[in-house]
């Protein structure tokens, strides 16, 4: 942390949730509390851990309540004690049916099969899937509100201990991605695992992400070319397309960048200074169009108004980065209705040919994203009145 805050970097800790390992004892935790596993419907009555066929994952039961103690006092202690930016959630769901398992599902824990029991009168070992799709669906459902739960608890504890500390998500394709939509009010920045080998899958997926989410949440493509062996032009070429859909990027994993790869993308895609939307959004607001002010000055004095508008945009972002405004909802509207006529003005300008492409181009670009930017904040400053006296998270 220390050497991190001597270069500026913001360290969001990686947590894998529901994943503790491959280790065939079923790893330290499971070894210490082996009631704790979340069983496949094969395994359940084994009486011992039992890792998923197809992956050799342990997980652990999301049903049970000390199960969520535990990653409630690992957060805990994470964010109150180290002083990290934030977290971020991975694998914050229980393992999904795999073909090469047989349609293997999960959770048939003692403890979820009792809990289920008392509340819906049967033993979900006793459904049958196909004869009983309604009690199957009630089953998958009460899992499914156990997940959610989890996630929504999560958040709320991590802005309880500390409102600036940022809640992050990174889904896979498939079943996360579907989880993410109704995880989006109890995350701040989603980071979709676009882990492909060329630019154009690596922007199909994040944009079905993207299509699961509120317009206004901040997305980061995670990409993963120098993993794969590919080299620096793939990887300038995925970061390409990374930036054009999402505020940012994330590479898995720093440890695979070669010299070549960095040099690649800080003289390409990564040239010039960036803010994290996520963590201080209205002074990622002020960067985006402070960006956009040298085209509009080059323009000519026939640009001048659009100028003035967008160098007043900025100081007033500024400003909003230095204090927390009393009344978040009325700043922030009336933010957005200063850009929204700075836009309209920009369309005007552009129409008579006052302002080239390319200038009110990027100019309505960075509109666009300073808007998305401001509602994203004025959201957050929402969520966080209406908590609670903030506490410890630390059991």
């Amino acid at each position: 942390m220390a050497e991190a805050a001597k270069r500026g970097i913001a360290v969001h800790a990686w947590l894998d949730g529901l994943m503790v390992g491959i280790d065939k004892s079923g790893g330290p935790v499971l070894r210490v509390h082996p009631d704790w596993c979340a069983l496949p419907r094969c395994g359940a009555v084994a009486g011992v851990p039992v890792a998923q066929r197809a992956t050799g994952y342990f997980w652990l039961d999301v049903t049970n309540p000390q199960v969520r103690a535990y990653l409630r006092g690992i957060i805990g202690e994470m964010i109150g004690r180290y002083g990290i930016a934030g977290i971020n959630l991975d694998f914050m769901r229980l393992p999904q049916p795999h073909a090469e398992e047989g349609g293997d599902d999960y959770c048939f824990s003692r403890h979820a099969r009792d809990s289920f029991a008392r509340e819906c009168g049967i033993d979900p070992l006793a459904i049958d899937r196909g004869a009983q799709p309604e009690l199957w669906q009630a089953w998958t459902s009460w899992l499914t509100r156990c997940e959610d739960e989890l996630v929504a608890n999560v958040y709320r504890e991590v802005k309880l201990a500390r409102p600036d500390a940022v809640v992050s998500a990174a889904p896979e394709p498939g079943a996360e991605a579907e989880h993410i939509g109704r995880w989006a009010e109890h995350v701040d920045v989603v980071i979709p695992q676009a882990y492909h080998e060329t630019a154009r899958e690596v922007r199909q997926s994040v944009q079905e992400h993207q299509a699961k989410l509120p317009p206004d949440m901040p997305v980061y493509a995670g990409i993963y070319p120098m993993y794969i062996g590919l080299g620096a032009f793939e990887a300038v070429e995925q970061a390409v397309a990374a930036g054009d859909t999402t505020g940012g990027t994330v590479l898995f994993s720093l440890g695979h960048v070669s010299d070549d790869t960095l040099r690649a993308l800080r003289l390409g895609p990564w040239r010039a200074p960036a803010v994290s939307p996520g963590v201080r959004p209205l002074e990622a607001a002020a960067t985006t169009v402070a960006a956009a002010l040298p085209g509009l000055s080059s323009a000519g004095d026939a640009a001048e108004a659009v100028g003035v508008g967008m160098r007043r945009l900025h100081a007033r972002l500024r400003e909003g980065c230095d204090c927390d405004a009393e009344e978040p909802d009325e700043w922030a509207a009336a933010t957005i209705a200063a850009i929204e006529r700075l836009a309209a003005q920009l369309d005007e300008a552009h129409a008579a040919g006052v302002v080239s492409s390319a200038s009110a181009q990027q100019a309505a670009r960075s509109l666009a994203e300073a808007k998305r930017f401001v509602y994203h904040w004025r959201i957050r400053q929402l969520k966080l009145r209406q908590l609670p006296q903030r506490r410890s998270l630390q059991p």
